[in-house]
């Protein structure tokens, strides 16, 4: 495909007499000086913005604030910090959501101070995974700074230290969505009662305890999978406030785990609608009885690689009378016949149900 020259792009802009709402600038678009100023010019009412190659930052920083109705920037490329700093400390303030998907941190700026004195008040989404870093660590308060208003954060897979302060998210009243996945911290953050949804799994060598007890009293999707160092009392901590609210839980391949830890779990959390334990040599057929009886409302249940199970067990599961699962994950689960996986399928179940074991589900 032959590229689109940034004269049939500015053409198409200026003849659109500023009733561009959303403008995707692949990687086929020539995105030049004055291709950015007839944006500037033309697209006064611009409300998404997605670029996915890179131009002339300084001249973008200078012209995005003509775009004074923009709710949504995002950076599909990979794209240096201190340029998305250079960048936002201009955009508009009806500016709503910022993502960058493919963060390189050569250099970290430091965002509350001169010359990246940034200050968001109504973003509301910040997306800063990590593609590569050079630094030994990324200062989460400095950060906080720009966005006292957040509602979803998502800082997933940095190798270094996600350095925190005392306090942590914790008075971040307005976050709904916190996604550590994959991060190194070298201790799990305080968080405010309002998360909704929170994800720490694969934070393999984080010690996954609390010197303050959250009160999760609104949480409805919590991911604690692949935490080689997670214990009960962590769970039954993050879970024991959530009740009727808590809708989703993963706690695939958390070896420290165990079965009574999953049953004082069920019997406080009685609406979890989608359960995954995964690569668990620790569920066992009379822990399927408990989840059974308990939890009325289960639609997917995820066992894969759970060896502890048997074919009577999964179809005593699906057989209760109050049963409501509608799909069943069993790959790898060698103790479940393929009599019962048919049986279970004739009953219009969704079985996935093959014999490879998947090598995600060991933690080291």
């Amino acid at each position: 495909m032959k590229p689109i020259s940034s004269k049939i792009i500015s053409i198409n802009i200026k003849r659109s007499r500023n009733l561009v709402r959303k403008l995707v600038l692949n990687g086929k678009c020539v995105i030049n000086d004055s291709l950015l100023l007839y944006m500037a010019k033309f697209c006064c009412n611009l409300t998404h913005l997605t670029l996915t190659k890179g131009f002339n930052y300084e001249l973008l920083s200078r012209s995005i604030s003509a775009f004074s109705s923009l709710l949504s920037l995002i950076f599909l490329y990979e794209i240096e910090l201190s340029v998305v700093a250079q960048v936002m400390s201009n955009v508009p303030s009806s500016l709503q959501r910022f993502e960058a998907k493919k963060l390189l941190v050569n250099s970290i700026p430091f965002w509350g101070q001169i010359p990246t004195n940034i200050r968001i008040v109504k973003l509301i989404r910040a997306d800063i995974s990590l593609c590569n870093n050079r630094e030994l660590s990324f200062y989460v308060s400095d950060m906080l700074k720009i966005i006292p208003s957040v509602t979803h954060i998502f800082l997933n897979n940095w190798i270094e230290n996600l350095v925190l302060d005392d306090y942590d998210f914790l008075y971040l009243d307005e976050l709904d969505v916190l996604d550590l996945s994959g991060s190194r911290l070298l201790r799990t953050p305080l968080m405010p009662k309002t998360l909704l949804e929170l994800n720490l799994s694969y934070l393999v060598g984080t010690d996954l305890s609390f010197s303050i007890l959250p009160n999760f009293d609104c949480l409805r999707y919590l991911n604690l999978s692949y935490s080689s160092r997670l214990y009960s009392d962590a769970v039954i901590a993050l879970t024991s406030f959530s009740g009727h609210n808590l809708k989703e839980l993963f706690l695939d391949s958390c070896p420290q785990l165990d079965a009574n830890c999953i049953v004082n779990l069920v019997l406080s959390c009685k609406f979890i609608e989608r359960l995954s334990l995964s690569g668990n040599s620790w569920v066992d057929d009379s822990l399927l009885t408990v989840v059974a009886h308990e939890l009325k409302v289960l639609k997917y249940f995820n066992l894969s690689s759970c060896f502890g199970i048997s074919g009577f067990g999964v179809v005593e599961l699906v057989n209760t009378r109050s049963s409501s699962i509608m799909h069943i994950v069993l790959n790898g689960c060698h103790n479940v016949s393929l009599d019962s996986v048919i049986w279970m399928r004739q009953l219009g179940i969704n079985i996935d149900y093959k014999f490879e074991i998947s090598s995600r589900n060991k933690v080291y």
